[in-house]
């Protein structure tokens, strides 16, 4: 208080029935009418002038000044104004039981996050200027031609990500829907990518329009197969029981209204009687604030035993399409969720949460005998009907428009009729082509499918003796996919022997030619194939994956990695590349059991373990992939080195979604401590110097 006495008039005499007390006994005190007024006028002189001032955000350094003791936490927010240091705000609370038990230096830390949170809007206004509102004669009018009542226009500087400051014009209008940002703003910042290679889509014809409106219940909602599925369990499973895993405080909420819409749905269902099996699960925050909750069904996974139903093989598929001009694809909505359990098997599912236990009624994703259990449904749903379909892909076509026509209706009704919906936005209908297994069913016949071959295709050339290497030592390995090898990579290899690499148009020549004869003599994929394998690599910068079948190449896939990406561990970016070879290959593989082929042991040892005991990162990446049927085998990079090449000389990403999961994640992580500052706002505390270093440290 004494800190303050040069801003309070006649300080001593009005502090004096206080100062008297501390004279005293201090386990004594007797506190007084006499004192109680006087307490009152120093707390009224302190949250008035001129000791507590208004913030100046143009000029004024803010000072955070904090202290801890066994039962409270407080802290001042002041400012230097022309020289002198003003008090702006207080704050203080309490300790709460856990919080008392920390220690000294836990305790100040505490004060310090707790207090920046308080007087995070004056901070933050501090680094973000209040910009002028002016007049203006413009007018807006929204989507449907309703006029905006204008407020004024600004001019803010927008800053995103490493991108350096710009100005832009904002309208200021009386809503409260989400502020948009012009076109040009967002080509500005880097939002918007333009992709050159632009595909046209086949419109929709109108009278197939008309037959989806009629069945436009078809694809709303979940479905329900007719009959219920079993699992069945090896001799000798040895149930395990999982302890409920710890939600951090912000979810909680979330948790139970994400549990308490499932079980509205019937997905699941409280569970109060004893069961042997109690699974974990993993709760991980979508991009839309949404939480979604998956089964861990590790334990029970190495206990189910698997029905192995037979898949159709491509010709099967192909066979039906001979002499078809039009081609429509049906995609199946959350299909595993389309199947019932019965009550045995739905208590085998039950798992753990901090408010208890639930089981899915629902086939839920995870379960290594889903895919068969889910083909065995599907086929006996349409059962009988002209058309192809391969788990959750169904192909009708036909030779004219009446066949066809007559053909998507009869997979309409019929799905209608069992209760399947179907993915609106997956689904192609009336349409010259269609895209299957890394062919396209065309009017024409069967063609490879660009998509197949372009991460050989788009390629770049190499830049270093290094790359090069890498390259010849992948073209060796497929040789036998491309005709007079030796010949056409000969001024390569010569190049890979040169004392100075310099890539010149011969070498730009052989390295198109060696592209295209590769990319025209790959295997064909047959889905009845069993013996499938994704081999995978990551670099520094890139990944790579290739798709083969009894050991022979069928296709490929690379990405370069965003500047998040960049930043991942070696082990993080080496799943990842098992991630987008899963994605990239989600037709090859979905349904099917896959070896994953990677030349990072360590990878073995992770994927072995519950997804709830990996670190956060891992553990968003292996949900990702739980809907696949895999195994997984470390060779040494020389052995896989197709992958490993395409890697390093990998295509451009131009739409990497993964960048956005991982800023929600991080998003996640820090939900309670959430904002961001450049200035260097300058702390002030009160407690043991052995902390200042850390502190410094810090800054």
């Amino acid at each position: 208080m004494s800190y303050f006495r040069k801003f309070i008039r006649n300080y001593a005499q009005v502090a004096k029935p206080l100062t008297d007390l501390t004279r005293g006994n201090p386990q004594k005190i007797v506190w007084s009418n006499t004192a109680q007024n006087a307490l009152d006028h120093l707390k009224k002189a302190l949250t008035s002038e001129p000791i507590l001032s208004l913030p100046d955000f143009q000029t004024g350094q803010f000072v955070v000044t904090t202290d801890a003791s066994n039962k409270g936490i407080g802290a001042i927010l002041s400012q230097i104004i022309k020289g002198e240091e003003r008090v702006i705000a207080y704050a203080s609370r309490t300790l709460t039981s856990g919080e008392s038990n920390y220690s000294a230096t836990q305790l100040e830390l505490l004060s310090i996050i707790h207090h920046l949170d308080k007087f995070r809007h004056y901070l933050l206004e501090s680094h973000y200027p209040r910009p002028t509102l002016n007049k203006t004669n413009s007018i807006l009018t929204s989507y449907t031609n309703g006029k905006l009542n204008i407020y004024g226009v600004c001019e803010a500087e927008i800053q995103y990500k490493d991108r350096p400051g710009q100005k832009h014009k904002f309208f200021v209008v009386d809503t409260q829907k989400v502020p948009i940002i012009s076109r040009q703003t967002s080509v500005d910042l880097g939002l918007v990518k333009f992709i050159f290679d632009v595909q046209t889509m086949q419109p929709c014809p109108d009278r197939i329009k008309i037959m989806i409106d009629q069945y436009a219940d078809v694809f709303e909602g979940i479905g329900q197969l007719p009959g219920v599925c079993k699992l069945t369990l090896k001799e000798g499973a040895v149930p395990t029981v999982q302890p409920p895993k710890r939600v951090p405080f912000a979810l909680e909420k979330r948790l139970k209204a994400e549990l308490d819409r499932l079980e509205q749905m019937k997905i699941i269902e409280k569970v109060t009687k004893p069961t042997d099996w109690v699974n974990s699960v993993v709760i991980v925050e979508k991009a839309n604030g949404n939480l979604r909750i998956c089964l861990d069904p590790m334990n029970l996974n190495k206990n189910l035993k698997r029905p192995h139903y037979p898949i159709p093989t491509f010709g099967s598929i192909t066979q039906r399409c001979a002499g078809a001009k039009i081609f429509s694809k049906l995609n199946a909505t959350s299909g595993f969720w389309s199947m019932m359990l019965d009550d045995e098997s739905s208590d085998l599912t039950t798992f753990n949460t901090i408010y208890g236990r639930y089981k899915f009624k629902r086939y839920p994703f995870g379960l290594n005998s889903a895919q068969d259990d889910f083909q065995r449904k599907m086929e006996e749903a349409f059962e009988n009907l002209n058309l192809g379909l391969i788990v959750d892909d169904i192909v009708i076509c036909g030779a004219d428009d009446r066949e066809h026509d007559e053909r998507l209706k009869a997979a309409l009704e019929r799905a209608r009729e069992k209760n399947v919906k179907f993915n609106q936005e997956k689904c192609v209908f009336g349409a010259e082509s269609i895209p299957y297994f890394g062919h396209l069913l065309t009017s024409e016949g069967i063609k490879p499918d660009p998509e197949k071959t372009r991460a050989i295709t788009e390629m770049p050339p190499p830049e270093n003796s290094e790359q090069l290497q890498k390259l010849l030592g992948m073209l060796n390995y497929l040789s036998r996919y491309i005709p007079n090898l030796s010949s056409l990579n000969k001024s390569l290899r010569e190049l890979a022997q040169a004392d100075e690499y310099k890539w010149k148009p011969a070498h730009e020549k052989a390295f198109s030619k060696t592209k295209s004869a590769l990319c025209s003599n790959l295997a064909y994929f047959d889905p009845k194939c069993k013996n499938i394998e994704v081999k995978v690599d990551a670099s520094k910068h890139g990944l790579g994956a290739a798709l083969a079948v009894d050991n022979n190449v069928v296709t490929f896939g690379s990405r370069s990695m965003s500047e998040t990406e960049q930043q991942y561990s070696q082990i993080e970016k080496e799943l990842l590349a098992v991630v987008f070879g899963c994605k990239h290959f989600h037709q090859y593989i979905y349904g099917r059991t896959v070896t994953i082929t990677t030349d990072h042991k360590p990878l073995e040892s992770i994927l072995v373990k519950p997804i709830s005991k990996a670190p956060p990162r891992l553990q968003r990446m292996m949900l990702s992939i739980q809907p696949y049927s895999l195994k997984f085998v470390y060779r040494p990079g020389s052995e896989i080195p197709v992958a490993d090449t395409l890697s390093r000389l990998h295509t451009p990403d131009l739409n990497n979604e993964n960048e956005k999961q991982v800023e929600v994640f991080v998003h996640t992580l820090f939900k309670n401590f959430d904002w961001q500052c450049s200035f260097p706002p300058l702390f002030v505390t009160k407690f043991d110097p052995n902390w200042l270093p850390f502190l410094q440290c810090s800054q």
